[in-house]
C-alpha cells in the first residue's frame, strides 16, 4: 500500500489528480494485465471506504442501534468485504459480555449479559440470486435480536 500512496503523492506534486481515469492511468503500472482491473477496484473501494469514513458510519450505526431497539426487536446488516464483516463481528462480541471476561474466570452465566444473539450470520446469496444479480456474490446478511435492555 506504501507504493500506492508514494505514487499517488509523487503525481499530485506534479499534476492534480482531477478524474478517475486521472488516477487509474497513474496506478495501472503498479498491476499486471490479468490483475489490473481487480486491483484497481480495490484501490477505488479503498479510497471511497476512507473519503466517506464509511467504518466509522458503520460502528456508530450498530451501537446507536442497540439503544433504540427493543428488547426482541431484530438488526439485519448486509456486509459486502471483510472490514464490514469485522465491524459486525467485533459488535457483537463488544455486547456480549462473556467475551470481555477472561476464558477461565469462575463467573456464573447469569452475572453476564448478552445484548443480541445471533439468529443468523453471514448468509449468503445462492448461485440463483447471484446469477440475477452478480454483484450480489460478496454479500453476507446477518441478523441480530436483541434479549437485553441493558445498554452498559
Amino acid at each position: 500500500y506504501r507504493r500506492i500512496v508514494d505514487i499517488i503523492v509523487s503525481e499530485r506534486k506534479n499534476n492534480e489528480i482531477k478524474t478517475s481515469g486521472d488516477l487509474k492511468r497513474i496506478l495501472e503500472p503498479l498491476s499486471n494485465d490479468s490483475e489490473r482491473n481487480k486491483f484497481l477496484a480495490k484501490v477505488f473501494q479503498a479510497i471511497r471506504i476512507e473519503v466517506n469514513d464509511e467504518i466509522n458510519i458503520i460502528k456508530t450505526l450498530l451501537i446507536q442501534s442497540s439503544k433504540i431497539l427493543k428488547k426482541g426487536g431484530r438488526l439485519v446488516c448486509i456486509s459486502y468485504h471483510s472490514l464490514e464483516d469485522k465491524v459486525i463481528k467485533d459488535f457483537i462480541k463488544h455486547t456480549d459480555k462473556r467475551y470481555s471476561i477472561p476464558k477461565n474466570l469462575p463467573i456464573k452465566e447469569e452475572f453476564l449479559t448478552k445484548m443480541f444473539k445471533v439468529v443468523d450470520r453471514f448468509v449468503k446469496p445462492n448461485t440463483e440470486e447471484v446469477e440475477l444479480n452478480p454483484r450480489s456474490r460478496s454479500a453476507k446478511l446477518s441478523i441480530l435480536e436483541k434479549v437485553n435492555e441493558n445498554n452498559d
